[in-house]
């Protein structure tokens, strides 16, 4: 993957003309990062999950998850996913 070297431009015709004219190349090297990318995705099990979603926890909250999981077992998210869906259900209860 050879990474293709892009000058200084003196206007926005000059760039846009150059871009154009090393489309393929563009597109090749482009193609070949996605390659690349989902190799590696592939090898440390990474997987896109479009159920996932971040939270972002206080230090406090997140030291009480970490102890809290440690006690019964289970991973951090585990226990974030059961107390999130127990809550959804007391509120849905209420």
């Amino acid at each position: 993957m050879t990474k293709l070297p892009v000058p200084e431009f003196t206007s926005e015709a000059e760039e846009a003309n150059w871009y154009d004219a090393h489309r393929d190349q563009l597109t090749d090297y482009f193609d070949e990062v996605e390659m690349s990318a989902s190799s590696l995705l592939a090898q440390h099990d990474l997987v896109l999950d479009p159920h996932a979603l971040t939270v972002l926890l206080g230090e406090e909250d997140l030291t009480l998850l970490q102890k809290r999981a440690a006690q019964k077992g289970v991973d951090s998210e585990s226990l974030l996913s059961e107390l999130v869906h127990q809550a959804l259900r007391v509120s849905d209860a209420a």
